[in-house]
């Protein structure tokens, strides 16, 4: 059985400066937001889902982002995506957010690696941490072997 994963898009009307503070930069954007969603089933109340989103974003929309503390597209694509992710734990899986400036400006967050049809590829975890891991269990290895090694020469000292 394959898996249910919907992707929807949503608009951020807001304003920016490519140098903050320079309020004669500043300008209008409309970034599109898409998230993909995993769902344990099928996901029947769209509506929902959509409302519960569009609630969250709309104390950003129409707003200067440069007034945000620390935005640039890869903190706010970073905060959203943390953020919609507590929103949605209930109902959904948010396996990654695309957040455009423009057509051609992308910033992508996700937990783990898909390919282009959102297919699981790695835990980008486990990319990073598979050697640290492999280094902790040795370290375990070699202390519970010291343990080992003290009980024996304890125990033919008796």
């Amino acid at each position: 059985m394959g898996q249910n994963i919907y992707k929807l898009k949503f608009e951020l009307h807001a304003e920016h400066s490519n140098v903050i503070g320079d309020k004669a930069g500043r300008h209008q954007h409309t970034f599109s937001i898409v998230l993909y969603l995993k769902a344990q089933r099928k996901m029947e109340l769209y509506q929902e889902i959509e409302q519960k989103i569009e609630s969250w974003l709309s104390p950003f929309q129409n707003r200067n982002l440069d007034e945000m503390p620390g935005f640039e597209l890869e903190n706010i694509g970073n905060v959203f995506f943390e953020e919609l992710t507590k929103v949605l734990q209930d109902d959904l899986s948010l396996l990654r957010l695309d957040i455009y400036e423009t057509p051609v400006r992308t910033y992508s967050v996700t937990k783990e690696l898909y390919d282009a049809s959102i297919n699981r590829v790695h835990e980008i975890a486990d990319l990073h941490l598979q050697d640290k891991v492999q280094e902790i269990a040795i370290t375990i290895k070699s202390a519970e072997n010291g343990v080992k090694e003290k009980e024996e020469t304890a125990e033919s000292n008796e």
